[in-house]
């Protein structure tokens, strides 16, 4: 059986966008059975509604006396199963009131408001913003002196609904409203100062309906009742304001007092008080004259509208990290403060107003206002989220550099807050140079408020940077040292042969050992790195001796080297071998830091221990680094056949010289040997050299061959093996002149009897010089 299901109803994603319509598929259902007629039914007539994700309900909210003289100011929340508001709900809503009066209007901070009935009827409909926050304002105003209720319900879902408590309208009632600029947002600490007007709907002398107007007869002492009733977010136990007018101040409570409590002056209905607080809350002032010598039936009551303590500020103070207090230190200047990944701490505090703060009077904290003297709001307590604040190049730095991440303790629960105070300990930082530090309270008691600590100096509210984080260490990797000949039974390089390979990476990192890019030579005060070398670990550093180590520079936060074209330089004289070279890294930072797990010293003999301040780069595999020589034996044979001479490379082992066995690597070509000094009957090439090529001389276990062809005559010729980076003089192939080619091998310069190694070998050909018989081929003598 296979089942075909249309949406049944209208359902729009939003205001503008459908999202299905009745007559669209939006199901199929398979089974592997028949079904019968009633499941068939039961299949097409069943319905389930949409939701918007997490939306459970509409927590309505307003005021218990209302005016019909004025608007009433009524409260929206889109809140789901908790109590808590969902995110971004977009939805649209329908406004009734349960007496069928009213009509809707939009306030300063909402959006329009659609009616969708005839006037005064209390129906409108409010299409919710991304703006709005899943919270909104609106105005209903209502002329007529009935208690009513206000319904709000989701158009598209229907099960999404909400309703207010009683709403009582009056025609004779106080008008309570802020008359300072803070208007319904108090500060904690500050007198707020408020206005108490008595308002009365009445018949026009001239017949025209009723109008409404201050009663200018309210006037003289009155003996009100007075008290606040607290929101369903007040903070419990928070101290409670006090209404302040002359001649008295008086406390106010949170319940309806049995009598009255409050002595007001009206003149011309008007009458001005203050309110006073020390801590927090979110409340509404309600006033009450139920003596009824103003009017003989009627009770005058008013409720202002909802009124949200917060504190004058939030205050970031004690930032520590290991016991020091922050230097507000930058990546060019300043002291350090923590290594970036370590743990820092930090205290919040929510503080009352002080007028020495607040020189313009309004409401916030002057830039140069001191606030760590000020008394604390007990009862604050909020989500506060720390972040780091990349906005201000004065305290974030390295300039252009990237944010890294801060974790821990980054968000403070209502919970962790205790007396107006919180602490965390347990902040990191990833990267190194400094940053504003920020600590924000959205939505504080379910209101718009965002209220934000800055990283200060501790005596102002001028801004300074937390910092300066800095690695904490340096880690190695992709490390190796490479001989210039490897296909020996050993690997080896000769001394001044630039053909050592170099290759390591260093990588600044924060403690958790991730890369602290920020770590750059053109933004962040780095560290020098440098290269030790060590023999056996025989405590002598020979790095002076190492050249062709590329000029580099911090990168992101790594020092990288690729080299091949190392050299390990020759003495004076020979030394060596170093068959046990050991190459390290040494990185020396301003502010301390080493490279990470160092396993050498090149300063001492034997194991360093503690005194370890290197990393090897070959510590498992060792290089050998040789003295070598090239020397050409003399050569005598017959003019009538080719005259083989043996080229050997030798190196000095401590003691001597000694053939090379190790080299099979060391090539050179016919036209880089020189001929000269032709005696006897030799003249210029009448004989020559090979194997002709670019890799014609081959050298396999320390041994080569020059072969010179037979020149038919006698003589000799002397043979250089032009070594240096030029050279001078000719050479011969396939019986021709050409000039001779520099093979650029000095490293294998000897010294010819002198007293400097840069001597290129010289070696004698002769043919039939010493025969008695011309035509003698071979000739052997035992003696």
């Amino acid at each position: 059986t296979i089942f075909f299901g249309d949406n049944r109803t209208q359902y729009l994603f939003d205001s503008a966008t459908p999202n299905s319509a009745d007559g669209i598929i939006d199901e199929v259902r398979i089974w592997r059975t028949v079904r019968t007629s009633t499941e068939i039914a039961r299949d097409r007539a069943e319905t389930r509604p949409c939701t918007t994700p997490g939306i459970a309900s509409f927590a309505v909210t307003a005021a218990a006396s209302a005016r019909t003289c004025t608007p009433q100011a009524v409260t929206i929340r889109a809140v789901d199963a908790t109590g808590a508001l969902v995110e971004n709900y977009v939805g649209t809503v329908a406004l009734t009131t349960s007496s069928g009066r009213g009509g809707w209007s939009a306030s300063s901070t909402s959006g329009p408001v659609v009616e969708t009935g005839t006037a005064d009827d209390g129906a409108a409909q409010y299409t919710f913003r991304a703006g709005d926050g899943s919270q909104v304002v609106l105005q209903l105003a209502n002329e007529s002196a009935d208690d009513l209720t206000v319904t709000v319900q989701d158009t598209a879902t229907r099960n999404a609904t909400g309703t207010s408590s009683v709403v009582s309208f009056r025609d004779l009632a106080y008008v309570i409203e802020p008359e300072d600029a803070l208007r319904d947002r108090p500060v904690a600490g500050r007198p707020h100062t408020l206005t108490a007007t008595v308002w009365r709907r009445e018949v026009s002398s001239s017949g025209g309906g009723r109008n409404c107007a201050i009663a200018t007869t309210y006037s003289g002492d009155r003996k009100l009742k007075a008290w606040v009733g607290l929101d369903r977010v007040h903070p419990a136990g928070a101290e409670l304001p006090s209404l302040v007018a002359p001649p008295g101040s008086f406390a106010l409570p949170s319940d309806r007092p049995g009598g009255a409590n409050v002595a007001l002056s009206f003149a011309s209905g008007v009458a001005r008080f203050t309110l006073d607080t020390t801590d927090v809350g979110k409340y509404v002032l309600n006033l009450l004259d139920d003596t009824r010598s103003f009017s003989n039936a009627v009770d005058i009551s008013g409720t202002s509208t909802t009124l949200t303590v917060r504190p004058f500020g939030l205050l970031m103070r004690d930032i520590v990290a290991g016991g020091n207090a922050n230097p507000g230190g930058t990546a060019t200047a300043g002291g350090r403060f923590a290594v970036a990944g370590d743990p820092f701490g930090v205290t919040l505090q929510a503080v009352q107003w002080a007028k020495e703060d607040d020189t313009d009077g309004d409401g916030e904290p002057d830039l140069d206002g001191v606030l760590v003297d000020n008394p604390v709001t007990p009862s604050f307590a909020w989500d506060t989220t720390f972040a780091v604040d990349a906005s201000d190049p004065a305290v974030f730095t390295p300039a252009g550099g990237v944010v890294g991440s801060l974790g821990g303790t980054t968000t403070v629960s209502i919970k962790q807050w205790g007396k107006g105070t919180a602490q965390v300990s347990d902040l990191v930082y990833t990267e190194v140079g400094s940053i504003g530090l920020t600590a924000i309270a959205k939505g504080y008691l379910d209101t718009d408020l965002v209220l934000t600590a800055r990283s200060t100096n501790g005596k102002t509210q001028r801004p300074q940077a937390v910092g300066r984080f800095f690695p904490a260490g340096f880690a190695l990797s992709n490390a190796a040292v490479t001989a210039a000949c490897t296909t020996g039974a050993n690997a080896f390089t000769y001394m001044g042969q630039p053909a050592l390979g170099v290759r390591y990476t260093l990588d600044a990192r924060n403690r958790a050992g991730g890369v602290t890019v920020n770590y750059q030579s053109a933004r962040y005060t780095t560290g020098t790195v440098a290269v030790v070398a060590e023999n056996a670990d025989a405590g002598s550093n020979l790095a002076a001796r190492l050249s062709g180590l590329p000029a580099t520079q911090w990168v992101g936060g790594a020092w990288t080297v690729d080299a091949t074209g190392v050299a390990f330089a020759r003495a004076a004289a020979p030394d060596g071998p170093f068959d046990r070279l050991v190459l390290g890294v040494v990185v020396t930072d301003p502010d301390g830091a080493t490279v990470q797990t160092p396993d050498m010293n090149a300063a001492t003999a034997g194991a360093c221990g503690a005194n370890c301040n290197a990393r090897a780069l070959n510590a498992a595999a060792a290089t050998r680094v040789r003295f070598g020589r090239l020397r050409i034996n003399n050569g005598l044979g017959s003019p009538s056949i080719a005259l083989p001479l043996t080229l050997f490379t030798e190196f000095w082992t401590g003691t001597g010289f000694t053939t090379h066995a190790d080299d099979r690597c060391t090539r050179l070509t016919n036209t880089q040997v020189a001929f000269g000094n032709w005696q006897r009957d030799l003249t210029p090439c009448t004989t020559s050299g090979s194997p002709t090529g670019a890799n014609g001389i081959v050298f396999d276990r320390g041994r080569a061959t020059l072969r010179l062809s037979p020149p038919q005559r006698r003589g000799s010729v002397d043979l250089t093996v032009r070594l240096g980076a030029t050279a001078t003089g000719s050479t011969c192939s396939n019986g021709a002149a050409s000039t001779v080619v520099a093979s650029d091998r000095r490293w294998l310069q000897g010294n010819q009897g002198a007293t400097t190694w840069d001597r290129d070998p010289v070696g004698r050909a002769a043919f039939g010089l010493y025969s008695t018989t011309p035509d003698l081929i071979f000739r052997r003598e035992q003696y």
